[in-house]
Order: C-alpha cells, then sequence, then structure tokens
C-alpha cells in the first residue's frame, strides 16, 4: 500500500512537470526511469505511446501503470 501511494504521488508529479513543459524528451524520459527505477528502453517505449501531454490526469494513470508493473 505504502509502495503504491508512493509511486501515484511520484506520477502525479511527473505528469505535471511534463504536461507544463509540453514535452516528453530526453531528460523527462531519463528522469521517469530513474524514479521508478526501470531500464530506460523500457520507458522510451511507453512514451512511445504515451497519452496526450495536454491530458494530465490520463499521463499521470499511464505513469502509475508504468511504475506498478516493472
Amino acid at each position: 500500500m505504502r509502495l503504491r501511494k508512493l509511486v501515484e504521488s511520484n506520477a502525479q508529479r511527473l505528469a505535471r512537470r511534463i504536461c507544463k513543459k509540453g514535452a516528453l524528451g530526453t531528460n523527462e524520459i531519463n528522469l521517469i526511469a530513474q524514479t521508478f527505477s526501470l531500464p530506460l528502453s523500457v520507458v522510451q517505449d511507453w512514451a512511445q505511446g504515451a497519452p496526450s501531454l495536454e491530458d494530465e490526469p490520463a499521463l499521470s494513470r499511464s505513469l502509475i501503470q508504468l511504475g506498478i508493473h516493472k
């Protein structure tokens, strides 16, 4: 339960940052990989099908799924 809450709060923070910037670049991909301790290739694959950068709730949900299913 605590791990899920941690993943959720990090995902929401990342989604806000990405939506505010309006871009999902190398820095954001590296930050996501480091935050969730995922291989860079996994995050790069996720980024190819990521939700719209204008839809913060959808992006947050997608990041939560990415962080939980490592």
